[in-house]
């Protein structure tokens, strides 16, 4: 057996073609050295959405994923159909991780119905920071939307622009290592991590938005309401109807001038 002359590459990343001459003739050797493991480039995921959603109900792939948490409401991952809660982060790795790991995500959640009065016509935008923490994880964040909510004058609902800051801490219920049981004291449910580590914003979200929305909301500072008698909308013009009703303030003057 003829052994090659060993040759050296510039760049190890690079496949070696050597050359070796012999009576037989040349023999050519492609790829890696003899004795050495080819070194592959890494390939990025077959598929980017599902790697990035496996990431967030499983907490895994933090380089993958935790600088780009957005998703969609519905995907697949493996071939199944998979309904994916667009505020509820699995936090098992972030709780197993020291004080000061963090993960960070862009939002831009459908999140619909907040309420009876208000529905968010746009989604959900904005960045999330989740912070491991002594007692569990901090959640801050600032995001942004925009609601339906109704006029208290011409009660027409009209669009608003709606921004908060969120900061909340959250505590787990269930010890991840152990699987025992932790107190929770006075915490609100809102802020508890579940038996199954997973972190639920929806409710926290909700709060905040019905506290950051306008308190006494108006269509425009010079709406012009409804007409008292017909219930006309005088935004979109006079309606002709004459108010005759006296002013219950003025009836003991009256009696006394009559």
């Amino acid at each position: 057996m003829i052994t090659p002359p060993r040759c050296w590459c510039a760049s190890a990343r690079k496949s070696v073609a050597c050359s070796a001459q012999s009576p037989m003739g040349s023999l050519r050797y492609k790829g890696a050295m003899p004795g050495q493991a080819a070194r592959r480039r890494p390939r990025p995921p077959a598929n980017l959405a599902a790697t990035r959603m496996s990431a967030r109900l499983f907490d895994t792939e933090p380089s993958v994923v935790y600088n780009h948490g957005r998703l969609p409401a519905r995907s697949t991952l493996g071939g199944s159909a998979i309904e994916v809660h667009v505020m509820k982060f699995n936090v098992a790795q972030l709780l197993k991780a020291p004080v000061g790991t963090r993960r960070e995500y862009e939002l831009s959640e459908d999140i619909g119905s907040i309420d009876e009065e208000i529905e968010a016509t746009e989604p959900l935008a904005g960045k999330l920071k989740l912070t491991r923490t002594a007692n569990g994880v901090l959640a801050t964040g600032e995001m942004h939307t925009v609601v339906s909510i109704e006029c208290r004058r011409c009660l027409q609902a009209f669009a608003s622009p709606v921004e908060f800051t969120i900061e909340e801490e959250f505590v787990p219920t269930i010890d991840v290592t152990t699987g025992v049981h932790l107190p929770t004291g006075n915490e609100e449910e809102a802020l508890l991590i579940d038996e199954h580590h997973i972190l639920d914003l929806t409710e926290v979200v909700r709060q905040y938005i019905i506290l950051a929305r306008e308190q006494y909301p108006l269509c425009d500072e010079a709406c012009a309401g409804l007409c008292p008698i017909c219930g006309h909308n005088l935004n979109e013009g006079p309606c002709g109807c004459q108010d005759t009703s006296e002013d219950p303030r003025w009836a003991a003057l009256r009696e006394l001038l009559s």
